[in-house]
């Protein structure tokens, strides 16, 4: 997750500056690796406020990595040759190229069963989607958030058991979504594993779970909320990312974490904001989930402030002791349980827009494999299955446990 300010809530990730076609843009470009500390801190982000480097490390636990383009290479380097950088790669495209996937069939209607053997582009997803709410009308329906500014829909399915019964849209609501960030290629795909866990497509060792939910909750889950950067990445640019101002945030417009002109001026995020608003009116909405890569975190508020934590602060360690826990359980991936501010000043992320401003309780920020910096979001298609199946347990543990309606107090303690 890049970093922005408070005050603006979804981190973008739909605009580029580049007119380039391939990976060839990043010709040359190196990536390097350095341990994360306040002294590495330091130099790092006055590095990327001045343009001279990018951050590939989203939330710097213990690891950071930068992208340093050609020209600035002799520069970075008279502030960084201290911290005895490694060095990745020397040029970035070669990666880029060998992780990119060629486009899939864009007339690929019929789609009879997904496959979590490798990403798939945005009509791949959509189809799927579209399939299963035509067979399982009674559990689920398609629906379109917004469009984006190259006119495609930003779709979700809503899930719930008798779903066409209006009484269905007073049900508490559980919403989940991924695919914000262009690059975050295994966000979409864990998101698609859930819904397929949900329907008893996947993990059939949770069905009577997945039923008993589909009875008491109505799912909103969006799998790709930027399908214009996504798909650009499929077919062009994969390492592209954009963040809102403050913090570790450029006004470079080219820059990887340009912020925007202000709250909510992309499509994207005014689609998530005005549906989580409208479904307000007419229920509770009581759980808010994002998913991200990388680093293999649990992440709970705050990110925009250290000075304080939620009275809530405590439950949203258990829930986070919970999903955690799970996830190891499965496949033995451990992810950490963070305050995220505590790791990386983070405002303006969703979940906590979702907490502060809406009022959702369990409201929190998932980032999944790997945890590996040399890899970075270049996750092998091989372990998409294993980072569906840990989440889907880390989510039924959040279910498991949520607090229905609950008031929140956000003085702080």
């Amino acid at each position: 997750m890049s970093c922005s300010i408070y005050t603006i809530i979804f981190l973008l990730a739909v605009t580029s500056c580049s007119n380039a076609s391939n990976s060839a843009f990043y010709l040359n470009y190196q990536v390097w690796m350095m341990d994360w500390n306040k002294e590495i801190a330091d130099v790092v982000l006055k590095l990327q406020a001045e343009d001279l480097i990018d951050m590939l490390t989203d939330t710097p636990l213990e690891k950071v990595t930068v992208m340093v383009a050609p020209d600035n290479v002799v520069e970075v380097t008279k502030s960084l040759r201290r911290f005895k950088p490694e060095v990745i790669t020397n040029n970035l495209s070669d990666l880029l190229e060998g992780n990119r996937r060629a486009p899939r069939n864009a007339d690929n209607s019929a789609v009879e069963s997904f496959d979590f053997l490798k990403y798939h582009d945005v009509t791949t997803i959509y189809n799927r989607l579209d399939e299963i709410a035509n067979n399982h009308s009674d559990f689920v329906e398609v629906h379109v958030l917004g469009r984006t500014y190259e006119g495609r829909d930003i779709k979700c399915v809503r899930i719930s058991h008798n779903i066409s019964d209006d009484s269905t849209r007073t049900k508490p609501v559980l919403w989940i979504d991924g695919g914000i960030h262009a690059r975050e290629w295994v966000s979409p795909s864990t998101v698609m594993y859930i819904i397929e866990t949900l329907l008893g497509y996947r993990e059939l060792q949770h069905l009577y779970k997945a039923r008993k939910y589909l009875e008491k909750y109505q799912f909103y889950i969006a799998p790709v909320l930027n399908p214009d950067g996504y798909q650009y990445t499929r077919n062009h640019l994969r390492n592209w990312s954009d963040g809102f101002g403050g913090p570790s945030t450029s006004s470079n417009l080219c820059s990887l974490v340009y912020p925007g002109e202000q709250a909510f001026d992309q499509l994207e995020t005014k689609a998530v904001k005005e549906k989580i608003e409208a479904l307000q009116k007419e229920t509770s909405v009581d759980l808010f989930l994002t998913f991200h890569s990388y680093s293999q975190l649990f992440l709970i508020p705050y990110g925009y402030t250290g000075d304080k934590v939620p009275a809530e602060h405590e439950y949203h360690k258990a829930q986070g002791d919970r999903y955690v826990n799970a996830v190891f359980a499965r496949h033995g991936k451990q992810y950490k349980n963070l305050k995220l501010f505590d790791f990386f000043p983070a405002g303006g992320v969703s979940s906590d827009w979702a907490f502060t401003s809406r009022g959702i309780l369990d409201s929190y920020t998932v980032e999944l494999r790997p945890n590996d910096w040399a890899i970075g979001f270049l996750l092998p298609d091989t372990e998409i299955i294993a980072t569906g199946q840990e989440n889907v347990d880390g989510v039924i543990a959040l279910i498991e446990n949520l607090k229905i309606n609950v008031t929140l107090n956000h003085n702080g303690t």
